[in-house]
């Protein structure tokens, strides 16, 4: 079951551009992520065990962010006019397109998507839509 929220046929000024602000905040977010790892990894006082910590963070950093994309890429190729996706704290993963309503079978054909690029259980998702 995919997590219910109240944030089905959200209207926005521009939906566009509530998308294009959800993903420059998501850039920010995952840049200074990875910065705090390169940190870590060119300080020569850290060990070797924080230095292949802070590698493994910048490569799972990496491995969302292609699946983030990928993922945003197939639901626009299927008619939306614009996708955001992002994992959340949880290791779960929230999707909103841009949509002013959505019937069960489009989630679900959304959620369809996200399990076949991530492998993460519809339960573990939430879709939104804005218009």
């Amino acid at each position: 079951e995919i997590t219910e929220n109240d944030c089905t046929g959200v209207k926005c000024d521009n939906a566009l551009d509530c998308i294009a602000e959800m993903r420059i905040e998501r850039e920010v977010m995952r840049s200074s992520e990875s910065e705090a790892c390169m940190v870590v990894i060119d300080n020569s006082e850290s060990t070797d065990a924080e230095k292949t910590s802070a590698q493994e963070t910048v490569d799972s950093i990496s491995q969302m962010m292609n699946v983030e994309d990928n993922i945003e890429s197939v639901i626009k190729s299927r008619g939306y006019e614009d996708a955001f996706v992002i994992y959340d704290e949880d290791g779960g993963i929230d999707i909103t397109v841009i949509a002013e309503n959505m019937t069960e079978s489009e989630v679900n054909a959304i959620a369809d998507i996200v399990h076949a690029e991530s492998g993460i259980s519809s339960e573990y998702m939430s879709v939104c839509s804005i218009y």
